[in-house]
């Protein structure tokens, strides 16, 4: 499931009301490619995308990261 957007987005939103579940105020979370959906699903559990970084990861497999700082 976690292979269809719907099924990402889902993962995303997830990892983000563990987040809030914890008490955090911080979530950082990062992806090859991010969808709309994705940022979208964690933004309507109240957070709100601060700032993003790219990188380029050599470990596995060769691919850029994008890092993304959510407050809320």
């Amino acid at each position: 499931m976690k292979f269809t957007k719907q099924g990402r987005a889902s993962a995303a939103s997830e990892k983000a009301q563990r987040a809030i579940d914890e008490g955090h105020k911080i979530l950082v979370w990062s992806a090859p490619i991010a969808e709309a959906e994705q940022i979208e699903a964690i933004e309507e559990l109240g957070w709100r995308l601060d700032h993003m970084a790219a990188y380029f990861s050599t470990v596995g497999v060769n691919q850029a990261v994008i890092v993304y700082l959510f407050r809320r």
